[in-house]
């Protein structure tokens, strides 16, 4: 589980890291965003995955 520490840590840093930043003057600064959640999202899901399938 060392490993999964590692990952979760890294996404926790780089989310914190990211909400620092002013993203409205980006064009299409909404599909960013979308697509920034959605890898928080799938990082839970696979998280949970794969906790639950080495219990």
């Amino acid at each position: 589980m060392p490993l999964m520490r590692v990952i979760n840590d890294y996404v926790a840093a780089t989310l914190f890291e990211l909400s620092r930043y002013e993203v409205t003057f980006i064009s299409n600064a909404q599909y960013t965003v979308d697509l920034i959640v959605s890898f928080a999202r799938t990082h839970f899901v696979v998280i949970d995955l794969i906790v639950c399938g080495t219990n």
